[in-house]
């Protein structure tokens, strides 16, 4: 049984099933209601219309015609209200819903119906008519039912009951035998599978055949294309909307109205499609399409849709086309070549041929087709051919070539040249024979007469060839037959190289002459001889000139058979020639010029020839030189007579003389400056030829300069003069004015006093940075300003000149951040003035054109090498700003932006520019961004040599790491270099703007039960000073840190501690000056903290140091020894003084000094001439050792300062003299005194530590190394861990420049390490690289390896020293707690 029956079955037996299961209850129910209609009735409806029913017999039929007749009668039945006991409520509940229902059961069979339209498509329409006329009925039933409350027409309700009841029944049947069909259906979900794996499939087979679909819509007129059909058709991807004309413009125009054509009659007819056609690209190229497709019709019959297929067959029909063209070749080359082509059956037949071969042999197509090839073979040739076939079908040979005669029609032998090959079939058998038959009878005829001639040709030949000369002989049109051995000696060529070459031909090269070679050309056509002369160039590019003549040869017929042509080598003769030509050109030339003066005379001076520029010269006239009257030795003067021997011996010997100078006597006796040459012209004979330049312009010239020269000197010795006196003379008295306002400002003065003396200071200032301002200038401008290249640190260089602007700086409450770029912390070599100089510059500028805010500078490398680095410097401010209109005027030479700033901040203008010109000068640039109202940025970029690593390092392990800081400060640069420091330092950081913040992490960090160990706070806060914030912290934990921007903040120590401040710090911060002060806060924990203010803490030290200080000062003017007294009483030294060289000498003599103040310029002796005297005084032994002289000058321009240190002064002062400069040169001397003090007494006495006497031959002092690190063990400890890592490498860095020879390197490598020992107190180990060091700056390395054997010695005695020397140090640090 089928599938589809037994579905059938099961399905009829569901639905029988389903009715018995409906019919069932309710036929039961039907019975119940009977048995208990009657009373319920009565009890329910007493008193009412239901009682009047109740009489009546019960279950009788009314039949069809009562019951239709009183279908909508209401008189039999009570409304529904009035049956039971309705509550309003309840009563209304069924009415609203069976109106609802209603609404719902008709809105749904008019969406079907709705539906069923739109989608005529539909597998089972009837089912969904049906079940919409079920669910209507139903509607009818509840609207109905609703009725009857007020219009009991039960009957018609009934019969719609009936009428759903018939129509569910049927929608039951028909879905029973709907299903098994519907089963059948496949899922939406496997529909879809499907379909995606045929439209795959499809997809990779219109790929594979590079097919591409398109559709045409017949009524919009718009046409679809998929990716292919849009690439066959080039069109382009931002063509979107296409139409029927877009692809008919793409056809070729020749196939335009076919295919329009063709489409029309498929639509009109209903055809398929189907066309080939040709497309045209945008690049013009044609491509061939051949497409199919056909029309799809709407209901109405009318064509709405037509759709297609196309295929690219470009490649195809290219090929079809060459095949094409190529039999068209083929068939033409066969019938039209200029020889026979046949092809011939195995046994001989014709099977095709050309008309070339009848030609050849005289038949017309019909008779060769009668003969066979063999007939037509001459006899004698027959057997040798017949052997070559027999190989040919053999396989053998694949083709053969032969030589050979055909009998013609009328029996006429005929020459010619066969190739014959066999084409065989896909079997091996063969199929025909392909003869290629060539008429070589004109050749055989010609070789036959070539042969007769040559005979002639080789008795000619054999009387040129015993010639000398060249011989060529060439047939009657001139082509080459023959040349004889001297033609190959004399150009090179052989026979076969020249062979069949025209005559005229091997006449060329760049110099011969076209019209030569033109007249030889038109002899040989005349057949005339012809003689001439013409150069040429052989095989080698050789230059030669030959004598040509060519002669024609006749026969006895007067018939030209041959040129004979005879070359004759003049080559020596034409240079000859040629030299002598040049030689008379040239020296006619040479004697017609009027720049120099020529002659030829003889050893004797007697003068042969000379031009008019050497009579005019002397003054002679032509007649003069006739006469015989001029004499060079007669007119040379006596002093130089001697000279014009040694150049005729000269030129006796090389055959010239080199040029000199030397003056010859005039006709009028006046004497000429000359510059003479000789050279000999024939060593046969004295005769020369001399060249004489008139030199009376250029020796004026020279004296002219000369003068110049002078004047110019004196020029600038007046001006060198003038700039030192004038400096001399300006800052005197400055000095006078600067110090007085400096001392007074010292003294109690009141508000008013003290803005006077502020203003004078000021002003002095101002008037001291234009002199030097001038005088710098003066010196760019003379080219006279040198570099002093050197080793510095850029770290310390940059950190020194900011904190000398932070008194600018403070003036304006400016914020004055300095950050560095740790890839710059290193020594270099450089000009550290220079480099300050500009820095300061910048830096003044800038806070002078800065109300409020701040002014930044930053240091940054930009390119970094081995031994190179490039830094970037920039100075930013906050200030008023450069507009960019005038930004070109700022590095110009006295110009401001505009004459506003000069009246509201003054200044020469010179500043920038002598930055600009000092950046130049160290080989970097500079520039600005600005913008007006927004502040400035200029900056500058220097490459410097790398020398080493910062001097100053800081220990690998940090004692801070793991601790953790608040920095509090409200501007970002210098919060941002507080914890850069810190994060350097293992740091952990956090950061607050403002106390407020600062206090709720505290807060915080104490709810979380976090430790902050340490508070960086800034002073000057936006809510609350720091000052608050450290009160506030007095009684925790956190160590608090103050720091001011301004320099004149001081608290004593009382209000330190009572503030709760552990330390007071000045901006900007010092790296190291911070890690130090930090380092002793947490190594002091255990001990009671010191309060600390770092800027005063050391001041009494220091005084009692200058107290024991005696200083003399040489100086003439009173106002100078009175500032410089007084500062040297405020320092606590005893000051002498002396008004010139003289008294300073006998007061050195009378007093042991510490220190000289020498002014330059003093009467009767001055400080040079003094300072002079005193070290021949300690030369002699009459001082005891040395003396330290500075020099005080007024004079600031160059070659001062070199002038006072070769007068054996140790430094230089350039006036007026500032405290902080005269302090910081004490502090200087006095740390040279205490160090030569300190090394002394290392040498010479006996340290005793930890109860026990440490030995004075120790490697490096504990005692003073400890001394010198305060006590701070983690700091030594570093300082000897670097010693253990880098001490080996040191010395071998020594040892190996010292290898190299590389004298600088070694002194460079030795200071580094003297240095490094310095700090370690290894006296030993330091004067050993001392001495390396001096012996590689004198670059005397002779003796230098047994210097760096005992240094790598003493290195290694240190180095097994360190295990005692760290134990020694635990136990004094042991001992001091």
């Amino acid at each position: 049984m089928r599938p589809e029956t037994v579905l059938k079955v099961r399905a009829r037996k569901l639905w029988i099933l389903c009715l018995l299961c409906a019919l069932l209850p309710g036929m039961m129910a039907s019975a119940i209601a009977a048995d208990t209609t009657a009373p319920t009735s009565a009890k329910s409806c007493a008193g009412g219309h239901c009682a009047q029913a109740a009489a009546k017999p019960e279950l009788q039929a009314e039949g069809p015609v009562t019951f239709f007749s009183k279908l909508f009668d209401t008189n039999d039945y009570p409304q529904r209200w009035y049956c039971g006991t309705w509550s309003s409520d309840v009563g209304w509940l069924h009415i609203l819903s069976d109106i609802a229902i209603f609404g719902a059961y008709f809105t749904i069979p008019v969406m079907l119906l709705y539906f069923l339209l739109q989608r005529k498509d539909l597998p089972f329409p009837r089912i969904i008519w049906l079940f919409a006329a079920f669910i209507l009925f139903c509607g009818f039933g509840h609207l109905i039912e609703a009725g009857i409350f007020w219009w009991p027409v039960y009957r018609f309700s009934g019969l719609i009951k009936a009428s759903t009841a018939i129509v569910s029944w049927i929608t039951v049947f028909v879905l029973i035998r709907l299903i098994p069909e519907a089963l059948k259906l496949p899922s939406a979900a496997l529909l879809g599978t499907k379909l995606q794996e045929s439209q795959e499939r499809l997809d990779y087979a219109l790929e594979a055949g590079q097919i591409g679909v398109w559709e045409l819509n017949l009524k919009t007129n718009q046409l679809n294309w998929d990716r292919r059909t849009r690439e066959m058709f080039d069109v382009p991807p931002e063509e979107t909307e296409l139409h029927f004309e877009d692809f008919s413009k793409r056809l070729h125009p020749a196939d335009r109205e076919r295919v329009e054509t063709c489409f029309n009659h498929s639509v009109d007819t209903g055809t398929p499609y189907s066309c080939e056609y040709r497309v045209i690209y945008r690049d013009g190229s044609v491509h061939y399409i051949y497409a199919q497709g056909h029309a799809v019709f709407d209901e109405t019959g009318e064509p709405k849709l037509f759709v297609g297929v196309c295929h690219d067959f470009t490649e195809q029909q290219i090929q079809k086309n060459a095949l094409s063209e190529s039999e068209q070749n083929y068939r033409s080359t066969f019938e039209q070549v200029a020889m026979g082509i046949a092809h011939v059956s195995p046994d001989g037949r014709w099977l095709r041929f050309n008309q070339g071969l009848c030609d050849l042999l005289g038949y017309t197509d019909q008779e060769l087709l009668e003969q066979n090839w063999q007939d037509l073979t001459h006899p004698d040739d027959l057997d040798a051919d017949l052997v070559q076939i027999s190989k040919l079908l053999a396989g053998e040979i694949d083709s053969y070539s032969v030589e050979k005669r055909y009998l013609t029609q009328d029996q006429a032998v005929v020459w010619t040249n066969m190739t014959v090959s066999l084409v065989r079939l896909p079997t091996g058998e063969p199929r025909h024979f392909i003869f290629l038959i060539e008429n070589i009878q004109g050749r055989k005829e010609a070789e036959k007469a070539l042969q007769m001639y040559h005979q002639k040709v080789k008795k000619l030949s054999l009387v040129a060839s015993k010639t000398k000369h060249s011989v060529i002989i060439s047939d009657a049109q001139g082509y080459i037959e023959w040349v004889n051995d001297a033609f190959t000696s004399l150009s090179g060529y052989t026979l076969n190289e020249v062979m069949e070459q025209h005559l005229c031909d091997i006449l060329r090269g760049p110099e011969a002459n076209s019209d030569t070679i033109t007249s030889i050309r038109n002899s040989l056509q005349k057949k005339e001889s012809i003689a001439t002369e013409i150069v040429n160039y052989d095989r080698e590019g050789r230059e030669y000139w030959i004598e040509l003549k060519i002669d024609p040869v006749l026969d006895d017929d007067d018939i030209l058979l041959n040129f004979i042509a005879t070359q004759v080598d003049v080559t020596a003769r034409k240079q000859s020639e040629f030299a002598l030509r040049m030689a008379n050109s040239q020296f006619s030339k040479l004697r017609q010029a009027d720049i120099l003066g020529i002659m030829t005379c003889r050893f004797d001076g007697s003068v042969e020839q000379a031009n008019d520029e050497l009579l005019r010269i002397l003054g002679y006239t032509a007649d003069d030189l006739e006469a015989g009257l001029i004499n060079c030795q007669e007119l040379t003067p006596t002093e130089w007579q001697q000279r014009d021997q040694e150049v005729l011996q000269e030129m006796l010997e090389t055959g010239a003389a080199k040029p000199i100078e030397k003056e010859y006597y005039r006709k009028d006796g006046s004497r000429v400056p000359v510059v003479l040459g000789m050279t000999r012209l024939d060593e046969a004979e004295d005769l020369c030829l001399c060249f004489v330049l008139d030199a009376t312009a250029q020796k004026e010239t020279e004296e002219k300069l000369k003068d110049a020269k002078q004047a110019a000197e004196e020029a600038s010795r007046a001006k060198s003069d003038f700039l030192a006196n004038m400096s001399h003379e300006l800052r005197t008295p400055l000095n006078g004015v600067i110090g007085m306002t400096e001392l007074l400002a010292g003294t109690n003065l009141n508000r008013q006093q003290q803005d006077f003396v502020d203003a004078c200071r000021n002003s002095g200032e101002s008037l001291l940075g234009l002199i030097n301002d001038i005088l710098d200038f003066s010196k760019i401008e003379a080219g006279k300003l040198d570099l002093d290249l050197h080793q510095f640190d850029v770290e310390k260089l940059l950190m020194d000149t900011m904190s000398t602007m932070v008194w600018r700086a403070a003036e304006k409450d400016l914020e004055l951040p300095c950050s560095i770029d740790p890839a710059t912390r290193l020594i270099l070599k450089g000009d550290s003035y220079r480099l300050r100089q500009v820095l300061v510059n910048l830096v003044g500028n800038a806070i002078k054109f800065t109300e409020t805010g701040e002014v930044s500078v930053r240091a940054e490398a930009i390119e970094q090498e081995t031994e190179q680095i490039t830094i970037r410097f920039t100075v930013s401010d906050t200030g008023i700003g450069i507009s960019e209109d005038k930004l070109d005027r700022l590095f110009q030479s006295f110009t401001q932006v505009d004459a506003s700033t000069t009246r509201n901040y003054g200044g020469s203008g010179l500043g920038l520019v002598i930055s600009r010109n000092l950046v130049e000068l160290m080989g970097g640039s500079i520039g600005i961004e600005s913008q007006a109202g927004a502040g400035s940025t200029f900056w500058f970029e220097i490459p410097f040599e790398i020398i080493s690593p910062t001097s100053v390092a800081l220990p690998i392990r940090s004692p801070l790491a793991g601790k953790r800081a608040l920095i509090v400060d409200d501007n970002q640069k210098c919060l941002q270099i507080l914890h850069d420091f810190a994060k350097e330092w293992g740091l952990k950081t956090d950061l607050a703007v403002s106390v407020a913040e600062a206090l709720s992490i505290l807060e915080r960090a104490h709810d979380n039960q976090e430790i902050i160990d340490l508070v960086l706070t800034d002073l000057e806060l936006p809510d609350l000073s720091g000052r608050v914030l450290a009160h506030e912290l007095k009684d925790a934990d956190p160590k608090v840190i103050l720091i001011s921007r301004s320099p004149e903040t001081h608290l004593s120590q009382s209000e330190l501690q009572e503030s709760g401040v552990a330390a007071l710090l000045h901006k900007p911060l010092n790296r190291h000056k911070l890690y130090e002060v930090l380092c002793n806060l947490f190594q002091q924990e255990s001990n009671p903290p010191r309060i600390q203010d770092l800027d005063t803490h050391q001041e009494p030290e220091e005084h009692a140091l200058l107290s024991a200080t005696t200083v003399l000062l040489a100086e003439d003017n009173n106002i100078n020894q009175m500032y410089v007294t007084e500062l040297m009483k405020q320092f606590g030294c005893l000051c002498h003084t002396a008004v010139n060289g003289l008294e300073a000498i006998e007061a050195v003599k009378q007093h042991n000094y510490d220190l000289v103040l020498m002014d330059c310029q003093m009467p009767e002796l001055d400080g040079l001439e003094a300072t002079r005297q005193i070290r021949e005084l300690e030369q002699q032994g009459e001082l005891e050792g040395h003396l330290p002289i500075v020099a005080l000058t007024a004079n600031a321009i160059k070659g001062d300062r070199e002038r006072c240190l070769e007068a054996g002064m140790d430094d230089y002062i350039s006036k007026p003299v500032q405290k902080a400069q005269l302090r910081k040169l004490l502090d200087q001397y006095h740390a040279r005194k205490a160090s030569h003090q300190h090394t002394i007494s290392a040498k010479t006495e006996t340290i005793v530590s930890s109860d026990r006497e440490i030995d004075s031959d120790r490697a490096i002092d504990t005692a003073a190394l400890m001394d010198l690190c305060c006590g701070n063990l983690e700091l030594i400890e570093s300082l000897l861990d670097e010693l253990e890592s880098s001490g080996e490498m040191r010395v071998a860095h020594i040892r190996e420049h010292a290898d190299q020879g590389n004298a600088r390197g070694v002194a460079e490598a030795a200071h580094s390490l003297k240095g490094a020992t310095s700090i370690l107190c290894a006296a030993s180990l330091q004067q050993l690289s001392q001495e390396i060091e001096q012996t590689g700056t004198e670059d005397h390395l002779e003796n230098i390896d047994a210097l760096i054997d005992e240094l790598s010695t003493e290195m290694q005695r240190c180095l097994q020293e360190l295990p005692q020397v760290r134990e020694d140090l635990q136990g004094m640090s042991t001992e001091g707690e």
